[in-house]
């Protein structure tokens, strides 16, 4: 695969999810990329990292 066709996958991908008009997927999105959601994750793998917690 040429990186045009690469970079033409990437945005029908971008367009499928982000231009259905969908208020799940808009508000799945917006629920994914926010830094609030991260911050537990973060807390998280610090704590496992940082005490050898095994899961």
């Amino acid at each position: 695969m040429t990186l045009e066709d690469w970079i033409h996958l990437d945005q029908h991908l971008l367009l499928l999810l982000n231009g259905s008009d969908s208020l799940f997927w808009d508000n799945l999105m917006m629920g994914i990329t926010s830094t609030a959601a991260w911050i537990p994750v973060a807390v998280v793998l610090c704590s496992i990292w940082l005490f050898g917690i095994t899961p």
